[in-house]
């Protein structure tokens, strides 16, 4: 099969999204580019951030290779496609598995010290709580403090609100577990 050279000018500030947001799909600018196109013109339909596999949009085995080496963009991919499947997801797909396996990604991504990833860790909390029923394991919801606390320390208004009002709510054992587990993860990022 022929193939066809095209290319075109870009500003500097929609190269740089091109790159990142290929980087973050595990893909080439080229190849990123090709699927953006192929879709827009209707060569193939748009896929969803979680399917089934045989033709995902996101090479998840590539990123796992860029996520293993520390790439932050593959670790938060990896872990935001984690919570999509779980949202919806795909037949055959173990949910719960699924979950485990994000938030070691979300985790790696707060380790590099982001209140956003911290926030994404939260948001794997939850979601798993609420398949158990509501409830938190003594530990995940130790870790919700730790990250809130965390994230209150930079100045993330919303996290010190929910401190303040959720505080009281729980055991002190909680509290004082999340008082270790927030001083690991703030040696940890000292020592980066």
């Amino acid at each position: 099969m022929h193939t066809e050279h095209l290319s075109f000018r870009a500003s500097p500030v929609l190269a740089a999204a091109l790159y990142s947001r290929a980087r973050e799909a595990g893909y080439s600018v080229s190849e990123y580019l090709r699927a953006i196109a192929r879709e827009r013109v209707g060569l193939e339909a748009p896929a969803s951030a979680c399917d089934d596999g045989r033709d995902a949009p996101v090479d998840a085995f590539r990123l796992l290779r860029l996520a293993a080496a520390g790439d932050l963009a593959a670790q938060r991919a990896l872990a935001d496609r984690a919570l999509d499947c779980a949202a919806n997801p795909p037949e055959g797909y173990g949910v719960e598995v699924g979950l485990i396996e994000g938030a070691v990604f979300a985790r790696m991504a707060a380790a590099h010290g982001d209140a956003n990833d911290h926030e994404r860790c939260i948001a794997f909390a939850l979601e798993i709580a609420s398949r158990n029923g509501g409830q938190f394991d003594h530990d995940l919801l130790a870790e919700t403090f730790a990250r809130l606390e965390l994230m209150a320390d930079s100045g993330h208004e919303e996290a010190a609100m929910e401190l303040a009002k959720d505080a009281a709510l729980v055991p002190a054992s909680i509290l004082r577990t999340a008082q270790t587990f927030r001083a690991r993860m703030a040696k940890s990022e000292e020592n980066k």
